[in-house]
C-alpha cells in the first residue's frame, strides 16, 4: 500500500505536469518559427510604441518585409475576448481573439489546422474559427453565431485540439479585430490602423535570433522577441512548477520505498527459521538473496499496478467532469504508466537489497537452536 500510494501520487502529479508541458511544447513549436515584433518595452504581445500607446502601425509590416532574411511579415491583433471575470482563475487559458488577414498567412509554415468546417478566407467578414475548448465550453458548432466585444460572428470552423493555448482562440479577420482595439483607444482617430504585433517569418536557413537583432538595429522603437528568448522565458516559468509537482510525487514514492524496507526487515526476522531450514537442505546465500529481492520487486509491482489504476481512475473522472467546459488538465499516457511501474519495481529491488542481505547472512545452526 505504501508503494501504491506513492505511485498514485507519481501518476496523478506526473500526468498534470505532462499535460502542461505538452501544452507548452505546442505553443513553443508555433512561435519557434517566427519573430514577434511589438511596441518597445512591452516584450511579447504589445506595449508602448513611442507616443502611440500599446499598439504599432499595421504598415510597419511593409518596412520589415524589405529587411534581409525576412520571408514575410504580417500584422496581427491579439486581445482578450472579453474583460469579464470569466477570464480569471482555474486552469483555463484566457480566451483570446487573434486577428489576421488570411491572405497574409500563405507563407507561414505553422498554420493552425481546422478539424471541422473551414479556415478563414480572403474577403471573409464577421466570420470566426474557434478553438476546441471554446467550442466545448460555449456549446458552439459550425454555423452558430457568437458575440465578441459587441460584434456578432458566424462560426465557420473549429480548430484541432492541441491541449494548448490555441484551444482558447477566436480567429477572426484583421479588419474585424481592429475596431476591438479601437475601443481601448477612444481618443485616437487612427486606432483602426493599429495592431498589437507583427509576425515575422524568417527565410529558410536564417536564424530567428539573428533576424530579431537585425530588425531592432534597422527599426527603432520596437521590441523584436526572438524564438530562443521567448522559449527560455516560458520554460523558466514552468521549471519551478515541474520541480514542485514531481518532487512531491517522488517524496511520496520514497516513503513507499521505506515502508517496503521496514516490511521486509520484519518479514526476514519472522522467517529466520524458515530461511535456516532452506539453507540446511541446500539453499545458498545467493538463493536467499534472490528470493527476497524477487519478493520485494513483486510487492512493488503489485503496489505500482494498484497505484496506476487509482491514478487512471482519478484523472479520468476529473477530465470527464471538466470536458463540458472544454478543459483537460491531466495527460495520462501509456508512457507515464510504464515509467511509473518501472520506477516502482526498481525502487522495490533497491529497497529489498538490505533485507535480502540480512536474510542471506542468517546462520542455520544459530536459528535452528532458537526456541
Amino acid at each position: 500500500m505504501g508503494v501504491a500510494i506513492g505511485v498514485f501520487a507519481l501518476t496523478t502529479m506526473g500526468s498534470l505536469a505532462l499535460y502542461f508541458n505538452n501544452s507548452l511544447n505546442n505553443t513553443l513549436d508555433y512561435y519557434s518559427s517566427r519573430v514577434t515584433v511589438s511596441s518597445a518595452g512591452a516584450g511579447f504581445g504589445g506595449g508602448s510604441f513611442g507616443a502611440m500607446g500599446e499598439q504599432v502601425p499595421a504598415d510597419l509590416a511593409n518596412r520589415i518585409k524589405v529587411i534581409d532574411g525576412v520571408e514575410t511579415a504580417y500584422p496581427t491583433i491579439t486581445i482578450l475576448a472579453s474583460d469579464g471575470d470569466e477570464q480569471v482563475g482555474g486552469f483555463r487559458e484566457p480566451e483570446m481573439v487573434y486577428g489576421y488577414d488570411p491572405s497574409d498567412v500563405e507563407k507561414d509554415p505553422k498554420k493552425l489546422k481546422v478539424a471541422t468546417g473551414r479556415a478563414l478566407q480572403s474577403g471573409d467578414s464577421k466570420k470566426a474559427v474557434i478553438g476546441s475548448s471554446v467550442a466545448s465550453s460555449k456549446k458552439l458548432k459550425v454555423g452558430d453565431t457568437t458575440t465578441l466585444r459587441n460584434q456578432q460572428f458566424e462560426v465557420v470552423g473549429i480548430l484541432e485540439r492541441t491541449n494548448g493555448s490555441f484551444d482558447s482562440l477566436y480567429l477572426v479577420p484583421l479588419k474585424d479585430a481592429q475596431p476591438m482595439i479601437a475601443e481601448q483607444n477612444p481618443f485616437r482617430l487612427d486606432s483602426t490602423s493599429l495592431v498589437t504585433d507583427i509576425q515575422v517569418i524568417p527565410r529558410p536557413g536564417v536564424s530567428g535570433d539573428d533576424l530579431a537583432k537585425r530588425i531592432k538595429q534597422t527599426i527603432s522603437g520596437v521590441s523584436a522577441t526572438p524564438p530562443e528568448t521567448f522559449k527560455k522565458q516560458v520554460q523558466q516559468s514552468f521549471q519551478v512548477f515541474n520541480l514542485i509537482v514531481l518532487g512531491s510525487a517522488l517524496i511520496a514514492l520514497l516513503v513507499g520505498g521505506l515502508s517496503v524496507i521496514n516490511t521486509m526487515i520484519m518479514s526476514v526476522a519472522e522467517r529466520r527459521k524458515e530461511i535456516g531450514v532452506k539453507q540446511v537442505v541446500g539453499a545458498r546465500p545467493r538463493h536467499i538473496l534472490k528470493e527476497v529481492v524477487l519478493e520485494t520487486a513483486t510487492m512493488a509491482l503489485i503496489g505500482g499496478i494498484i497505484g496506476c489504476a487509482l491514478g487512471g481512475i482519478l484523472t479520468s473522472v476529473i477530465n470527464g467532469n471538466l470536458a463540458d467546459e472544454g478543459l483537460q488538465i491531466f495527460s495520462f499516457t501509456p508512457e507515464l504508466v510504464g515509467g511509473s511501474l518501472l520506477f516502482a519495481v526498481v525502487l522495490g529491488i533497491v529497497a529489498g537489497l538490505y533485507p535480502a542481505w540480512r536474510a542471506s547472512r542468517v546462520k542455520p545452526v544459530n536459528v535452528l537452536r532458537e526456541e
